[in-house]
């Protein structure tokens, strides 16, 4: 019982530690909307979980082997109260369920334009490779592999894709989960209202580094991601795509303060 109880606790802090958990802390607007649909999701489910658990447990002492023999004789093979119960109610769960999955579906659209607020919105190329993730500031200039770092209260553009196998990128604290293909963009629209340091990572299986697939979000505010710009400009270190392309395994943090147009105009002319 001990070591199942130990396995149990163990199982709880690796996923916290890879971040799934933590999709309950959320640390922007999407993200709380997506924790209420968790919670009510389970709680309106929890109406059929919770009574068939204490029902199992009520037959079980009620109709247990016991030393005195009692004879049992129901004297019904049908009751329409009991139909009514089991059908309608998980029937009203599903439809009610299935109300709030196609609201939210809308309203939590990834693709969905954020109100900016007269706030300009900031557009990031992020671009699956193996087995790392590179973050293009197009208009700022910049680039940073497996680390990305936004500004506080200010909508963000991502434009998603894959230079070589299907990618799944997740941010659990702050957007969806969004494919990433090669040949295809994925655009998705986020704001985190909240500072701190979060995990973003990969949820597809894309081979041997697909485990140290993960990168540092960071979000500051709008004085300090502008000090960061000028401190990555300072690195006067050129981006070159080739090498990039290069399979790599627990890729560290990099940064680069310009783009290589050369390889990165190869790219865009793929259609993406």
């Amino acid at each position: 019982m001990k070591k199942r109880i130990y396995l149990s606790l163990l199982l709880i802090l690796i996923l916290n530690n890879e971040g799934y958990i933590s999709v309950l802390t959320p640390g922007g607007a999407i993200s709380v909307e997506q924790k209420y649909l968790i919670i009510i999701s389970t709680l309106l489910m929890l109406i059929i979980v919770i009574p068939v658990i204490f029902m199992t447990l009520y037959f079980y002492y009620n109709f247990r082997e016991r030393k005195k023999i009692i004879e049992y004789k129901p004297d019904w093979d049908y009751s329409k109260n009991v139909e009514v119960v089991i059908w309608g109610v998980p029937v009203m769960i599903i439809l009610i369920l299935g109300l709030i999955t196609w609201k939210s579906t809308h309203e939590l659209d990834p693709q969905k334009t954020l109100n900016n607020n007269n706030i300009n919105i900031i557009n990031v190329e992020v671009i699956s490779l193996d087995w790392k993730w590179l973050f293009i500031y197009n208009k700022i200039g910049i680039a940073t592999i497996n680390q990305l770092v936004l500004p506080l209260n200010v909508p963000i553009e991502l434009k998603i894709t894959s230079e070589t196998v299907m990618n799944s990128f997740f941010i659990p604290q702050l957007s969806s989960q969004m494919y990433a293909m090669s040949g295809m963009k994925t655009t998705n629209f986020l704001v985190s209202n909240k500072k701190g340091n979060y995990i973003g990572m990969s949820t597809n299986f894309s081979g041997k580094g697909f485990s140290g697939m993960k990168f540092k979000v960071l979000v500051v505010s709008l004085k300090n991601f502008e000090k960061w710009i000028k401190k990555i400009k300072e690195y006067k270190r050129n981006i070159n795509y080739k090498i990039l392309l290069k399979e790599t395994v627990n890729n560290k943090i990099e940064y680069y303060s310009s783009l290589d147009k050369k390889y990165l105009k190869l790219f865009k002319n793929k259609g993406v």
